[in-house]
């Protein structure tokens, strides 16, 4: 290929290269065409035999643009490893050194980084929030940061939720000397929130859009829009300038877990091309699904920090229905009334219970029979969504939503005392983000998994061997099977005993079988 693009495009006028037996670099006519020639792995006999030729060029798919590119790669490669000492037969003094490094700055390819140390850091930190008393949240949350501000080039955090991860990419933007982080929002629901704390914060942000130009120490960019054509310009705008110090990809388990049905999802993936470092944020990635991850992003040799996603405050209650009693779906508004009205488990002034359902149909019956307002992906735009939850949050006399997976992630309210799960979740990624809604304010709160009186877990060795299996396991990705199997693990008999006298037949002894404390 190099043979054939020097041949064609820099001495098409001679007809083969002479060879010279005293000097094997004899060929090359100027400096472009010596760095070029130089990396093949070919005698110049061989070459004028095999490649110097018309089919050689045209087997390379030889154009200008290609060209172009390979030259400035080349030129850089040769610079970082040292080989023009070699062909030019002599070492650089310190004058040449500081003239290549002042070239390769100059061509936006190296930008000096000294790293934070943990101390500097949290002093950002109390600056930004104002707090003098403030600490780091957990040892996780001062090594991923400081993982992050020693420049290291792939980062995965995967940190329980409430730990702090917006401080990963909030506080970067804010420090002296900070060029552009971009965060990539997944979630419609995630971005309001986050927009409401950059305001309070007072970090200087901005929404990118189609044919946005404009910078700022915090883009925040969605899914559908990270892949674009225009927003992957607008990025190599800034990385030519060294103007762009990361990327920073939010709730990045989605690029696994919504790959099947959410296109942008899996085009955000692009987004790896560019040269810059790469921040992966979540509370919920199993070391089951990394390796599946790590293969759809891309990574390589990536730095993870993980901490322990064991909720403490959370009581996992698990219980099949009585026969006879209603369907799945009444007996659920059933407990969640009863638990309401009876167990005094609740501050009614601003406890909350969701109750999470499969499909979107399933959502109509419960939510009639409990008189409360449903949020389904297909609940309306944006707006309507906000809407939605705020007015639920609002009143004082409804306690009660229902929902699909679509309220799964992105939503903190902190007051969200009881979670019914109505059948089991799809996937162990998708149970814990549901469950995860409870308690987010380190409160007693607690997940609820009603299933139906002929729910059978499944063998995890045996899971494929005759047993008849709900349509997620026989997804053909292994990572959403090992998920699954680990949610019926988890869900396996045991005796829950450390609940309040007070409760209701909701959480009594005998009204219902527990799951351990699972650390999802």
């Amino acid at each position: 290929m190099t043979v054939a693009i020097v041949k064609t495009k820099f001495v098409s006028q001679i007809s083969v290269f002479e060879a010279n037996d005293q000097d094997e670099d004899a060929e090359e006519v100027d400096d472009n065409i010596r760095i070029m020639t130089g990396q093949r792995n070919h005698k110049t006999h061989t070459v004028n035999r095999a490649y110097a030729n018309q089919i050689g060029a045209a087997y390379g798919n030889v154009w200008d643009g290609l060209i172009r590119m390979g030259l400035r790669a080349s030129t850089l490669w040769q610079g970082f490893s040292g080989v023009e000492v070699t062909v030019k037969g002599q070492k650089k003094g310190r004058a040449q050194e500081e003239s290549w490094l002042a070239k390769r700055v100059a061509m936006g390819v190296y930008r000096p980084r000294k790293p934070w140390s943990a101390e500097a850091l949290l002093a950002g930190a109390k600056k930004l929030y104002g707090n003098n008393e403030l600490g780091w949240k957990s040892a996780e949350q001062e090594q991923a940061l400081t993982t992050i501000m020693s420049w290291t080039e792939q980062v995965v955090a995967i940190l329980p939720t409430g730990a702090g991860k917006s401080l990963l990419f909030m506080l970067p933007c804010t420090l002296p000397d900070a060029g552009v982080t971009v965060l990539v929002v997944p979630l419609v629901s995630l971005r309001g929130d986050l927009l409401r704390r950059l305001r309070e914060l007072r970090i200087d942000h901005i929404e990118w859009w189609e044919g946005e130009r404009r910078e700022s120490g915090l883009v925040l960019v969605t899914a559908e829009a990270a892949s674009t054509k225009d927003f992957m310009i607008y990025a190599q705008a800034l990385i030519a300038q060294q103007k762009l110090d990361r990327v920073v990809v939010d709730e990045c388990h989605l690029t696994v877990t919504a790959a099947s049905y959410r296109e942008s999802i899996v085009d955000v993936t692009l987004i790896r091309s560019l040269p810059t470092q790469f921040v992966y944020l979540t509370a919920t990635l199993p070391p089951s699904m990394y390796a599946e991850f790590e293969e759809r992003n891309h990574l390589l040799h990536s730095k993870v920090i993980r901490a322990s996603s064991n909720r403490r405050n959370l009581f996992y209650m698990v219980r099949k229905i009585k026969t006879g009693n209603g369907s799945l779906l009444e007996q659920a508004a059933a407990e969640a009334q009863d638990a309401w009205n009876r167990s005094n488990l609740f501050n009614i002034s601003q406890d909350e219970i969701i109750l999470y359902v499969r499909t979107r149909d399933e959502a109509i019956e419960p939510a009639s029979l409990l008189d409360c307002t449903i949020y389904t992906a297909r609940s309306g735009s944006a707006v309507d969504k906000g809407e939605i939850v705020a007015d639920w949050i609002k009143s004082l006399d409804q306690p009660y939503i229902v929902a699909t997976t679509a309220f799964a992630e992105g939503f903190d309210y902190p007051y969200v005392r009881l979670v019914i799960n109505v059948n089991e979740s799809e996937s162990l990624v998708l149970f814990a983000q549901e469950s995860g809604r409870a308690g987010r304010d380190g409160e007693r709160a607690y997940s609820f998994i009603l299933l139906p009186s002929t729910w059978k877990a499944v063998d995890g060795d045996n899971g494929d061997q005759g047993v008849a299996q709900p349509p997620a396991i026989r997804d053909s990705s292994l990572g959403k099977r090992r998920e699954r199997q680990a949610v019926h693990r988890s869900r396996e008999p045991a005796v829950f005993s450390d609940v309040p006298k007070r409760a209701s037949r909701l959480s009594r002894p005998k009204a219902m079988v527990h799951a351990r404390r699972c650390p999802v």
